[in-house]
């Protein structure tokens, strides 16, 4: 196979990976209203967290011995995407799911400044004025101080700097440990936290509909990780990345469809913006990354 088919491969499957993780938030958004956010979370997270397990026992992942540095690492990750996970679903129940999709794509710019402050990454002044002008756009979307404000797009903000702590986390892993390793106990973790969780609450009955609203939207979000997986995979990142934006126009028509949302003007020139910045770092990014490897 040669490049430019393993880069169209990985791109479809890039977007395939978008529409399936955005199916998965309208699934749970379509409950957010009638269910506890820790219930929501625990019923979604049984199927992937026994769907990776088994994976897991098969391939024999476990069996690898770990090292002790990793462990802490894989124990901060897993906090760092149980604490996510919970400020994203609550932020997705309150808010229309075009603003909380745009204001989660900051986080390729928020990751990129992150690693220059705690893995002593450098970047251009280019790429710094990507990340302000990304920035400036998630203001757009959330406009601190308006009458419109909605509290809950701190949630979502806060959702995106723990991810970010995540993936900065995710980069410090030695290679040796594998990616479905990774996934599995992230997966176990999220779904302990939310058992706890759910103790904390009163449960509601769960109807027919619901219940497989839940259990669909777990499909989708695993289907969603390994297409991830297999895309990078199969392409170059620098090719195959920018296509992850395809999720903001996944949200704005499943918002529109299903839930009778559009965003206003400045929400979507905001979203744009958003846009604009991340493709303008990645494709820097490549660029950098091509004068590397020819020099």
């Amino acid at each position: 196979m040669n490049v430019d088919s393993e880069n169209f491969r990985g791109a479809w499957l890039m977007v395939c990976s978008m529409v399936l993780y955005t199916l998965n938030d309208a699934c749970l958004k379509s409950v957010g209203s009638e269910l506890p956010v820790f219930q929501s979370i625990f019923i979604r997270s049984i199927l992937v967290a026994i769907f990776f397990a088994l994976v897991v026992w098969f391939t024999g992942a476990f069996k690898s011995s770990i090292p002790s540095k990793d462990i802490k690492l894989l124990i901060l990750r897993a906090i760092a995407e149980i604490v996510s996970t919970f400020f994203f679903i609550s932020a997705l129940f309150k808010m229309p799911i075009a603003n909380v999709v745009s204001i989660v794509q900051i986080l390729p710019l928020t990751v990129s400044l992150g690693a220059v402050f705690f893995l002593g990454e450098r970047i251009g002044w280019r790429r710094v004025m990507a990340i302000i002008v990304g920035f400036i756009g998630v203001l757009l979307i959330v406009r601190p101080g308006a009458g419109d404000f909605n509290f809950y797009s701190i949630y979502a903000l806060l959702a995106v700097l723990f991810v970010t702590l995540r993936e900065l986390v995710t980069r410090r892993l030695s290679k040796e440990v594998s990616s479905i390793y990774v996934a599995t106990t992230t997966a176990v973790s999220v779904f302990i936290f939310s058992a706890m969780g759910s103790l904390t609450i009163t449960w509601v009955v769960i109807d027919p509909t619901q219940f497989l609203k839940l259990i669909t939207a777990s499909i989708f979000l695993t289907g969603g990780y390994l297409c991830a997986v297999l895309a990078i995979r199969n392409g170059d990142i620098g090719f195959v990345a920018p296509f992850r934006y395809t999720s903001l126009i996944a949200a704005l028509i499943l918002g529109l469809v299903f839930f009778g949302e559009w965003p206003d003007n400045l929400t979507i020139f905001g979203g744009l913006t958003i846009f604009g910045a991340g493709m303008f770092s990645l494709l820097r990014e490549k660029k950098l990354g091509l004068q590397k490897s020819n020099n």
